[in-house]
């Protein structure tokens, strides 16, 4: 199967089985003709060429079957051109026949199993999605499941996104179960394996462009997750880490915040400043987004009364940074964490348009607010 266009491509092995069973097929023909010549020339009767004729039999038969599973395609008796097929793991050959025969692909189911028996290939089906185009062969259908032909997506995950939502995305995408994947992200025994020390993986999920196909298990996602945000957290990284006094997991949790409180690059190390001194001055953090992770509903918008919830995440009631993530953030958060500019800023206030006003003493703060409302105010009349 042709990753990119979706439609089946013939290998240099089915050209050639081809090409061999059209030569046995005019092979056949011509030595029956000579038969057939010799037989009426010299008036031979059966007894005498009983051999001959089984042999020329046998040939004739087996070429025509040669050409019924590697040359003529399946009767079509689906309504698409195209039909994906799901193989889970563990299905075996009769499942995933009763599966191709459903779906209107392949009518004659015992011949099919007969071959994959013979050939061994019921042993060696893959799991995953497979795309089968009108036109296929039955040796093909064979081929692709015993070779692991199967169906992937590039599935991109965005920077910020929480675990919940990723595994929305992973649903929508690849199929595999949101439920599943949030507990695979919350497996204790997969998080001791890595040696990450966190309840789960909130703010570890790396976000980035992955390859991955129908099937595939949570685990394995998780995993594939995981390696990235090792690649990206280096030793290099690491050290960094050790030399401004913060752990791994404190790190991550920090750069989520940056994540969520801006999306303009330029501003993420002075976010990451402001945070890194009121740390520094015992000041509460004050981070929206912490409060909003804690709310039930996770809703983008906050209400004063949403700055009292009893949550250890919600930054507006308790020093220091939250005991974790609140989103996978990508790598310019991580880095920005690590790296803040050297400003004296303690506070910023959103203008709106993505953007914020920094400021270094409250009486600015203040002063900012007020001239972002009345912006807004005059642009209102």
């Amino acid at each position: 199967m042709d990753k990119e266009t979706g439609k089946v491509k013939i290998t240099f092995l089915d050209y050639l089985i081809f090409a061999l069973s059209g030569t046995a097929i005019f092979l056949c023909a011509i030595i029956l003709a000579f038969a057939s010549i010799l037989f009426f020339a010299f008036k031979l009767v059966w007894r005498k060429n009983f051999w001959l004729i089984s042999i020329l039999a046998a040939v004739v038969f087996l070429s025509a079957f040669a050409a019924y599973w590697f040359l003529i395609p399946v009767p079509w008796k689906a309504d698409r051109k195209t039909v994906p097929v799901l193989v889970r793991e563990g299905e075996n050959m009769h499942q995933v026949v009763q599966q191709l025969n459903n779906a209107g692909i392949l009518p004659q189911k015992e011949i099919f199993i007969l071959m994959g028996k013979l050939t061994g290939s019921d042993r060696r089906i893959h799991p995953g999605r497979y795309d089968f185009a009108e036109g296929i062969t039955r040796s093909r259908i064979l081929g692709m499941l015993s070779i692991g032909d199967i169906k992937y997506s590039d599935v991109t995950v965005p920077e910020g996104l929480t675990v919940k939502q990723i595994a929305g995305i992973l649903k929508d995408r690849i199929g595999i179960d949101s439920l599943e994947f949030i507990h695979s992200a919350k497996n204790a025994k997969l998080i001791d394996s890595l040696g990450i020390k966190a309840k789960d993986l909130e703010g570890y999920l790396f976000p980035n462009t992955y390859n991955l196909y129908w099937g595939i298990s949570s685990d394995e996602v998780v995993k594939l997750m995981l390696g990235e945000f090792e690649k990206i957290f280096d030793e290099d990284l690491r050290k960094r880490a050790k030399q401004i006094g913060l752990g791994i997991h404190k790190v991550v949790a920090l750069a989520s915040m940056i994540e969520k409180e801006t999306q303009i690059d330029e501003e993420r190390p002075i976010v990451s400043a402001v945070f890194h001194n009121r740390l520094k001055s015992r000041m509460l953090l004050q981070c929206d987004p912490t409060v909003i992770y804690a709310l039930p509903d996770f809703r983008k918008e906050l209400y004063t009364n949403d700055l009292k919830i009893d949550s250890p995440y919600n930054t507006y009631k308790h020093l220091g940074l939250p005991p974790g993530p609140i989103c996978n953030p990508g790598k310019k958060a991580i880095i920005a964490a690590l790296y803040p500019s050297k400003v004296s800023y303690l506070y910023f206030v959103a203008r709106g348009d993505g953007s914020h006003i920094f400021s270094a003493s409250l009486d600015e703060h203040n002063h900012a607010r007020w001239k972002i409302r009345k912006e807004a105010s005059l642009k209102k009349r």
